[in-house]
């Protein structure tokens, strides 16, 4: 049992603990409760849980050997804004899996700036949202009209983000607006994300990432190549 926490943002998350409220053969909740879990889910390498406590202080011996990244499932659709954040993050994960990176914990404060800038841009109807260098967190971005969001799964958000990775110049590494939403993904120093969605006749979606990447010098160990295997998520 995981008994130990870890800071996130400006609270702390407690790991998924053993609950007698679950049923015996799943008897794992993540620390906000509600969902039950067999034990094979805690440390597996995929996050289960919103607040990814399913996957906190996972010793890295546990999952060495483990080759195989599990690609989320691909049906369109989601019945809330907070199942579309969820496949967000299971699908950061899964990109920075097959690059061989750890993957990100979501924190409440990144998460609450995204929804400022989110806000900001859809009020003024910005064409795209601010970013730059000077800013201390990294941001990848989409904007959607309304009439298409309701179908957009978190997988089609990030997998748009990674594509830029036909752009990505291995001989020649270095931050470019052709490339910087995939290195974002996959930066192996960023250990958080928090994204914020502002919806009107656009849809703003916005992720922050801390810490942030694209930083010039440091690609090379940062930007790894594909190291692992894919394979498909069973359907349900």
């Amino acid at each position: 049992v995981l008994l130990s926490k870890v800071i996130i943002g400006s609270g702390i998350l407690k790991p998924a603990i053993y609950s007698g409220d679950c049923p015996p053969d799943h008897p794992y909740t993540c620390s906000y409760g509600q969902i039950c879990m067999s034990s094979h889910k805690i440390c597996d390498g995929k996050i289960d849980c919103l607040d990814s406590s399913d996957e906190v202080n996972c010793n890295s011996e546990e999952m060495a050997g483990n080759n195989t990244c599990t690609m989320p499932n691909l049906e369109t659709g989601r019945d809330s804004i907070g199942e579309y954040k969820f496949q967000l993050l299971e699908a950061l994960n899964y990109y920075r899996c097959i690059h061989g990176v750890p993957p990100l914990s979501l924190d409440i404060v990144l998460s609450g700036v995204a929804s400022v800038y989110a806000e900001a841009a859809l009020k003024h109807g910005l064409p795209s949202i601010p970013s730059c260098q000077c800013l201390p967190f990294g941001r990848n971005y989409e904007i959607y009209h309304m009439n298409y969001f309701s179908a957009v799964t978190g997988m089609e958000t990030v997998a748009y983000w990674y594509q830029q990775i036909q752009f990505y110049n291995l001989n020649e590494p270095k931050p470019s607006a052709l490339t910087d939403f995939f290195t974002q993904v996959v930066w192996r120093n960023t250990t958080w994300v928090g994204c914020g969605i502002a919806e009107g006749q656009w849809v703003y979606v916005v992720c922050d990432f801390f810490p942030k990447g694209n930083v010039n010098g440091t690609f090379i160990e940062n930007v790894p190549l594909v190291t692992n295997f894919t394979t498909a998520m069973p359907q349900v």
